[in-house]
This record gives C-alpha cells, structure tokens and sequence, in this order.
C-alpha cells in the first residue's frame, strides 16, 4: 500500500497472532465495519503452532478445526484415567488453517489492511488518537489502538509459573498409528525441571504431535527440554531426526500479575497482556475467540474497544491459589492433577477447562484438592492482602 503515512484509520492492531487475527476478522463482521490495519512482525505465516482447546461437541463455524475427540487420557508411571464426554470434544486447530482463512477473511473486509514484516517502534498519543511508528519508516495513524503483542519480559519474569514445551510432528511408521485420541498428560512426573509430561496429539492417521512440557516455577528455554524429546522420539517411536516433519516450542507464563497499566495512554491491551491464557492451565484459544467477539459486540454499540479481561474475578482467585499451591512443593504436583482428573468426569473436566463450569463442577475440582493446604495458602493470600492494603493506606495518610 502506498503512502502509508498519510493513511489514516478507526482501529490499529499491533500484533497479527491469533488475537489480532481475530479481533480484525470480528470487527470486520460488523454492519458498519471500521477501518482497521493489522501490523504484523513476521514476513508471511507459516505452521508454527497448534491450538487446541475443550467446547461443545459440535465446533463454531469460524474455526477451521482438523480434527476433534470425545475422549483423552490423562496418566502418571503407574495409573492412567480415560475421559469420555458425550456433548463436549478437544478441538484441534492447525495454525496454517487458522492463519489463511482468518488472513482471507481479511481480504474480504472493506477498508482493511494486514501488513507484514512491520515492526512497531514507538505509539504516541495524539489528540485525535495514535501515531504509530515502525522500523520500515511507515508511521500508521488510527483513532483506538490494541496491542496484541506478548508482554515484555519485565512482565513476564513475574508470573507465578511457566508451561515450558518442546514438540515435533512426525510421521509413523506401518504399524504405529494406534493413536486414536490425545493424550493430554501422559506419565506425570516429577522432576527438577519441574512437573513433566508427555502431550500426544494424532495429527492425522499416520501422523503424531509429541510434545514434552514442563510446570515450572523457573523459567528456562524449551532447548533445555530437547535432549529429552529427541530420545522419546527415537527410541519409543523409532523416528530419527530427518523424519521430523516440522517442531514447535514456547514458554508460557502462568499466573501474571494484572497490569494496572493495561490502559497506559488510552492503548488498549489484548492477547496474552489481556489475561487469554487461563492461569492454571494454559489454555487460551477459545478466550481470546470469545474476548474478540465481545470487544466487536462494546465497539459496535459504543465506538470504543473495551478494556477487557478474559478471566472473572472469582476465576483470577481460584487460579492464583491453585497456582500457590502448585509451586509451594509442599504436594506432588503428579499428583495433584491427576486427582483432579481422577475425580472429575469427561464433561466436567471439559467445562472447567473451556470455563463453562457449573457451580457442581467447581465443588467436584475443590473436592478433589489437598484441602490443608489449599486452606493455608488462603490465609497467607488474605493475610498478604491485608498487609498491602495497610501499607497503601498509610502512604496514602502521609501524603
């Protein structure tokens, strides 16, 4: 696009993942869509990830998902629980196929531009808006600015825990296509890298995602875990290096802190920063579809982006207390999920992990907890709570 400093727009989205995709495709369903540019760091998208996530049995349309199962395996060295839900499924999405039709969604919104290789250097506020600046030169001005890039690593230093994984996708030989539904946590353990499992995704009928992935209250690179991989790969499914069809890797924090400064000079913030992944788990696809529809919906009826979170207050609590408790090493972490896998059903587990829980299946996930200790970690959380707020108060006196 040419001149694009002199380009002027409603909505300028910093970021062009899985969050700027999807709020740019749902503003552009909009009856009066704005106008909107997407500035994306990446030169051209490629199969980099895979998205998976727990809903209803039947997927949104507006998800390109390959493949889904009503059932999963959660197991430790020494036991295993098989899940089965009739009206809820664990949807798989490929990173490829939500990239091109989100991109050609795109294409198809009046008055809507994705540019790559885009680099954003500096967002100032104006007094009509933004002006932002990028290492190609082309300053885009727009009225409401979203940034959907991850957090910086002051930021993510402080969450409570990181989800570390390495994966490859391989190709099975004749006769090792058994692989019939994922395995979500396959043999628990835990070890000075932190909580390590086995997650196995059947791509297709010949083809299995292996990724290793640790809870960790440090964080460290996925390399760290490669050494591992490599050594499940080969001797387990007999698949040397130059068989691997393509790999993934990532550190996800679990457990931010919410940022006060979301809001910093009016730029809103979305993605990870808007709390899409859940705390305790990971999981963020579906939040950030639901957070992009709901910001549309408020744009729409208001004309603004909302400054929105994609977890409740009451889930904020629960998951910062799990969390608590899962890094204190006061209990095995094994064990503790695989309890709560053990003594929930398929369509519990799936609700709670897609928050659709009932207020029966969050009595079923407490109960299946180490009571004393989730108790104990309240406390100290109330009593923190108590100290900080005490402290507050009297700065605020001697001011």
């Amino acid at each position: 696009m040419n001149n694009l400093e002199k380009r002027r727009y409603d909505i300028g989205i910093i970021g062009g993942g899985a969050s700027g995709l999807s709020l740019a495709a749902e503003l552009g369903k909009l009856s009066v869509p704005p106008s909107i540019c997407v500035l994306e760091a990446r030169k051209k998208y490629t199969n980099d990830r895979t998205w998976c996530f727990f809903g209803e049995k039947n997927p949104p349309e507006s998800v390109p998902v390959s493949n889904s199962w009503s059932e999963w395996l959660v197991s430790t060295n020494f036991d295993q629980v098989v899940h089965h839900a009739n009206n809820w499924a664990y949807h798989f999405v490929k990173s490829s196929d939500f990239y091109q039709l989100r991109v050609s969604q795109l294409n198809l919104t009046p008055r809507c531009s994705l540019l790559f290789d885009t680099q954003v250097k500096d967002v100032l506020a104006t007094q009509t808006g933004f002006n932002v600046t990028t290492l190609s030169g082309n300053n885009v001005s727009a009225s409401h600015v979203i940034d959907c890039r991850p957090p910086p690593d002051s930021i993510l230093k402080q969450s409570k825990m990181f989800q570390i994984f390495i994966g490859a996708e391989i190709q099975l030989q004749d006769g090792q296509s058994t692989y019939t539904r994922p395995h979500l946590m396959e043999r628990l353990t835990d070890t000075r890298f932190g909580l390590l499992f086995l997650y196995l995704i059947p791509v297709d009928n010949n083809r299995l995602l292996v990724e290793l992935t640790a809870f960790s209250k440090q964080q460290y690179s996925p390399e760290v875990l490669k050494p591992f991989l490599m050594k499940i790969i080969n001797y387990r499914f007999h698949v040397i290096r130059e068989a691997i069809i393509r790999t993934e890797q990532g550190v996800l924090p679990m457990g931010l802190p919410t940022q006060r400064e979301a809001r910093k000079n009016g730029i809103i913030k979305g993605g990870v920063a808007a709390g899409a992944l859940r705390a305790s788990t990971g999981y963020g696809f579906s939040r950030i579809q639901k957070w992009a529809k709901d910001c549309a919906l408020h744009y729409e009826k208001y004309g603004q982006i909302p400054d929105l979170h994609c977890s409740t207050k009451i889930e904020r609590a629960m998951d910062s207390l799990f969390l608590d408790v899962l890094a204190s090493g006061k209990v095995s972490a094994s064990s503790l999920l695989f309890n709560m896998t053990k003594q929930t059903n398929g369509a519990t587990f799936a609700r709670f992990m897609s928050d659709n829980a009932t207020l029966l299946d969050l009595f079923k996930v407490i109960n299946a907890m180490p009571k004393l200790l989730f108790l104990r970690a309240l406390i100290a959380k109330l009593l923190m709570s108590r100290y900080w707020r005490e402290q507050d108060e009297a700065v605020a006196r001697k001011q």
